[in-house]
């Protein structure tokens, strides 16, 4: 039996250092994770108060939780949960 554990433990810490040694391949690292995020509401809702010149969602929204992080590579994730929109209508009644 610890035979048998010592190959499972020793199989992990295989596979572990070769997914290591993968990403670190792959040339992009972590340069910024966050769990902030903010809605778009109030008056930067459309056009009339753009940020870097990009306007804000066409309806008021809120989310529940929020997360993601940015590569050295310029790769972006996002992962939402939660997002409501707050006037009570739904552009995507099948979503």
């Amino acid at each position: 039996m610890r035979r048998h554990l010592i190959l499972v433990l020793g199989a992990v810490l295989v596979i572990a250092m070769m997914v290591q040694a993968s990403a670190a391949n792959s040339g992009e690292r972590k340069v910024l994770q966050f769990d902030t995020l903010a809605p778009v509401t109030g008056p930067f809702v459309g056009s009339a108060n753009p940020i870097h010149d990009i306007n804000g969602g066409g309806l008021p929204w809120k989310i529940d939780e929020g997360k993601g992080t940015l590569t050295s590579g310029g790769s972006v994730d996002v992962r939402v949960r939660g997002l409501v929109l707050l006037d009570g209508h739904n552009p995507a009644p099948f979503f």
